[in-house]
């Protein structure tokens, strides 16, 4: 990670070296101006590069402790590691665009307060797309799909900055134990399940294999709630049903059936008799 770059001001003189670059320049423009053929100009123009290669001097960077050898680079340098810098986690990003997205989504609080509450704060990458999702995996997957982002991109470069070449290796690592971790995991699964549908085999055909003595049932008892009426019931329930239709049209036709007598009133007879 790279500190946040502060300037500071030094004084000069007009005749030291570090104008050098400047004043030839100049008078190489000056005298491009009053040549008079493009020989001249080609002239011209290598004995400026023969100068400026001579008096050129180092450019040192305070906050890297640096030197690099001309103006253009360490206007790189300072565009790549100095310009976009995250003044609370002092990451690194390469563009603006990725510092504003990097502020939004882990440094302010409205919109951390906006993403508890379910709202979709991850704005897509592409500028030109007005779309924001909820969480940075459904970001990705609109990226690769929607807008043919390829799949080793670094979609994490939000959260992380731009690496350095050791930090890169050390991430890639991590991820390959990562994954090498749930790979084991799902295989220990895999082979927990497989037992586990074995020792269910082998206990349904033990159980299909066990006989059990008929005394013993499982549930309801092998007597039925209601028997079975046998046919000579039948019958007998029809006869009984014959004869009360009968008696029933007899009443409605007047004719009175003969009471039976009891055995007491018999028994008085045979007394008086």
């Amino acid at each position: 990670m790279s500190t946040i770059y502060r300037p500071r001001k030094r004084i000069y003189l007009p005749n030291d070296p570090f104008f050098e670059e400047g004043n030839i320049a100049l008078r190489a423009i000056w005298l491009q101006k009053e040549a008079q053929s493009d020989s001249e100009l080609d002239i011209i123009e290598q004995e400026a590069n023969d100068l400026t290669n001579q008096y050129a001097t180092q450019i040192y960077c305070d906050g890297c402790r640096t030197e690099f050898p001309n103006v253009l680079a360490y206007e790189l340098h300072y565009e790549a590691v100095h310009r976009n810098v995250c003044s609370v986690c002092h990451k690194i990003f390469p563009g603006s665009e990725w510092l504003q997205l990097h502020l939004d989504e882990l440094h302010d609080v409205i919109l951390q307060m906006k993403k508890a509450k379910g709202e979709k704060i991850h704005k897509c990458y592409v500028e030109t797309c007005k779309k924001s999702f909820s969480t940075p995996r459904m970001r990705r997957l609109h990226l690769i799909d929607k807008h043919q982002y390829p799949k080793y991109f670094p979609f994490d470069i939000v959260y992380t900055g731009t690496l350095t070449l050791e930090q890169k290796r050390q991430r890639d690592q991590k991820n390959k134990a990562r994954l090498k971790k749930i790979k084991e995991q799902q295989s220990n699964l895999s082979v927990q399940q497989e037992v586990k549908d074995v020792d269910m085999d082998e206990l349904t055909s033990s159980l299909s294999k066990l006989k059990l003595p008929k005394t013993i049932s499982f549930g309801h008892s092998r007597q039925r709630a209601l028997p079975r009426r046998s046919p000579r019931h039948l019958s007998s329930a029809k006869e009984q049903q014959d004869l009360m239709d009968v008696e029933m049209k007899e009443t409605s036709l007047g004719v009175r059936k003969p009471r039976k007598r009891g055995p007491k009133k018999k028994k008085q007879e045979m007394m008086t008799s």
